[in-house]
């Protein structure tokens, strides 16, 4: 009796030793989900200076910890097709029952700052494998959207859920993002650009942490808990927030999400009652009518926002103006000037306010450069006239005025063919400024 009780034990004992070995080299299911090694992902057994963990579950992750990582980005095929390799953090994810979700987006950000276009995006929430080979097929309009963009991005997070929660947030997340540049994508080569305002792959996202200047462009985030972490120059645009708690986060994101906005410090999302863009109105002062040559009149209008007032003109044909509000005349006519404020985050478009003003013709001066003959006699030398005009442009013609009783005029020489008085006049055409 003795003997065979003290055969149970050891077969007890073989069998836990047995078992901790297998679960070390990743051959052994724990909570019915198949483990894979992957050496990056636990620390060294038995190290003082780290916290247990535990292949699932929910784990207090060493700062050690790797993230989620991506290797092989390439952009093929005339970017129809885009290929890496994603390894996952074996270390988070979550016992049987409990949630993981797995996301991989590829977002491209089109020239001039239009809104960003996902190209991919996949979810999961079954355990993937340790060192997940990714083909992200295209067609031809996306491949275009891809080759022509700014700039690309391929987004992986990883999101883990505490048991428990009953606000089903993701309070653990990684999240990775690699650029795709310009070269990448119109060639056949690897290259990645360095873009990144700062590598946050190895950052493990909580409440409370610190991700200040992370490029989080087109990640998925979605029920994540990001309440009270500090996003400072965080990069956010093309990514989803979606259901995201981001309760009490400091400082202001350089880029957002499609509908996020600042609202009193606070990071809002679309729909919110604090997401309401404040109204602006535009105060433009009127234009005073000006002459074509004279100085054209100077533009102050003014939001209510204290935001900068564009300019445009309505009519091109007779006056320009500048985006700054500098007005040039083209010719004479009706001047429209258009004042303009876009808005921002916090203000909402500007109702446009015009103002017109005439452009009128300006005035011509004709001089004459020659001088009369003081004392000129019958039949004596014949005098040549001379005289220069206004800026039109047109010759300056010469007449006998109708007072004259003793000269001739044949083209502008006058000759004395009697005595009296001799009053020439001269004259200039106008045109459609002068």
């Amino acid at each position: 009796m003795c003997l065979a009780g003290r055969q149970r034990r050891i077969g007890l004992f073989v069998g836990f030793v047995l078992s901790a070995v297998l679960a070390l080299f990743g051959l052994v299911s724990i909570g019915g989900v198949p483990a894979t090694a992957v050496t990056h992902s636990l620390p060294p057994a038995g190290s003082p200076s780290q916290s247990p963990v535990e292949a699932r579950g929910d784990v207090a992750a060493p700062s050690t910890q790797a993230g989620v990582r991506v290797l092989n980005l390439k952009a093929l095929d005339a970017s129809h097709l885009v290929t890496a390799s994603v390894l996952w953090n074996r270390a988070l994810i979550a016992r049987a029952g409990h949630r993981d979700r797995f996301n991989i987006r590829l977002v491209a950000f089109p020239v001039g700052g239009a809104s960003p276009v996902v190209l991919s995006s996949r979810s999961t929430s079954r355990v993937p494998p340790g060192v997940q080979q990714v083909k992200i097929a295209l067609g031809s309009v996306r491949a275009r959207q891809l080759r022509l963009a700014d700039d690309a991005v391929l987004s992986v997070s990883q999101q883990y859920g505490s048991p428990g929660r009953p606000d089903h947030l993701f309070n653990r997340n990684y999240v990775t993002v690699n650029h795709l540049s310009a070269a990448a994508r119109h060639s056949r080569l690897q290259v990645l650009s360095q873009r990144r305002v700062r590598n946050c792959s190895h950052v493990q996202v909580v409440p409370g942490s610190n991700l200040d200047r992370c490029d989080f462009s087109g990640a998925r985030l979605d029920s994540a808990d990001l309440s009270h972490t500090s996003i400072a120059g965080i990069r956010l645009g093309g990514s989803s927030l979606r259901n995201a708690d981001t309760a009490g986060t400091s400082g202001t994101p350089a880029t957002l999400p499609t509908g996020w906005q600042m609202n009193s410090g606070q990071l809002v999302p679309p729909g919110s009652p604090a997401n309401k863009k404040a109204s602006q109105t535009i105060t433009f002062p009127a234009l005073a009518n000006t002459a074509f040559s004279a100085t054209p009149p100077v533009t102050a209008a003014t939001a209510s926002s204290g935001l900068a007032v564009s300019y445009s003109t309505s009519t091109s044909s007779v006056c320009t103006v500048t985006d700054a509000g500098v007005i040039t005349f083209i010719t004479a006519g009706a001047c429209v000037i258009n004042a303009d404020q876009a808005g921002n985050a916090n203000y909402s478009a500007a109702a446009q306010v015009q103002q017109s003003f005439t452009v009128g013709q300006s005035g011509q001066t004709i001089t004459f450069t020659t001088t009369a003959p003081t004392s000129a006699t019958v039949g004596g030398t014949a005098y040549t006239v001379a005289a220069s005009g206004g800026a039109s442009g047109n010759p300056v013609t010469f007449g006998l005025d109708g007072s004259s009783t003793g000269c001739s005029l044949s083209g502008n020489t006058v000759s004395f063919p009697a005595a009296g008085t001799c009053v020439i006049n001269a004259n200039q055409a106008s045109n459609a400024n002068y």
